[in-house]
């Protein structure tokens, strides 16, 4: 008798596999669907800007005054901009 189920159960694990991953693809799908992209690259530019405005506050030969370059950092972060730290 165990070799008679033995196909039904290997088709039926290959059923519940197939079902979870396609529920996990429906799930990472609508996860990704629902970010708001345009926040997302929002943030990283600004972070990416205040690190580009650090980085040239540390070197001596930009043209900047130190306090323009605060001045300026300051300005991002006025606006509310949390990743401008």
């Amino acid at each position: 008798m165990p070799a008679i189920l033995a196909p039904l159960l290997g088709g039926l694990k290959f059923v519940v596999v197939k079902l979870l991953l396609n529920s996990v693809l429906e799930v990472g799908k609508a996860m990704l669907l629902k970010i708001r992209w345009k926040v997302v690259l929002e943030r990283f530019l600004t972070r990416a800007a205040v690190g580009a405005l650090k980085w040239l506050k540390n070197l001596d030969s930009n043209g900047l005054t130190h306090e323009g370059l605060e001045v300026i950092l300051e300005d991002l972060r006025s606006k509310r901009l949390p990743e401008a730290k």
